[in-house]
């Protein structure tokens, strides 16, 4: 319970600081721009690697963001069935398990798209239908 509290409170204190002087919408408008911004970076094929190393201050906010959701929502369904949150350790395993997953899973992805991108033969507009039917119907989902 006290790592969940304190997530909240960090998370509270980040979004206090950027939407200062702001509203919410153009907050939630701002990261939802990012994010689609990182999913188009990292999944195109001509990128170059050292290129998709400067995006990484991009990828680890992203992975925050996404850690936090997961184990608040994972958190919240303990709690709904078994009427008690994780422990503080299992809270910490859980994160370092997802942040380390999601990490390694767009260097991972970026692989599978320029495999996929040789094998439609360099076709971009192929290759992009390709990825948006995976990932935006199926990972995304999941």
């Amino acid at each position: 319970m006290l790592f969940l509290s304190l997530g909240f409170y960090f998370w509270n204190q980040f979004f206090a600081v950027c939407v200062k002087n702001q509203n919410r919408e153009s907050f939630i408008m701002k990261m939802y721009k990012m994010a689609t911004e990182l999913y188009l970076q990292t999944t195109n094929p001509k990128l170059e690697f050292r290129q998709l190393l400067s995006l990484t201050p991009k990828i680890l906010v992203s992975d925050l963001v996404h850690t936090a959701i997961y184990t608040a929502t994972i958190n919240l369904a303990s709690f709904i069935f078994l009427g008690r949150v994780l422990s503080s350790q299992q809270n910490a395993r859980l994160v370092i398990a997802l942040l380390l997953i999601m990490f390694v899973g767009y260097f991972a992805r970026f692989y599978h798209v320029r495999d996929i991108y040789r094998a439609y033969n360099g076709d971009v507009e192929k290759m992009r239908r390709h990825l948006d039917k995976l990932y935006i119907g199926w990972i995304f989902v999941a």
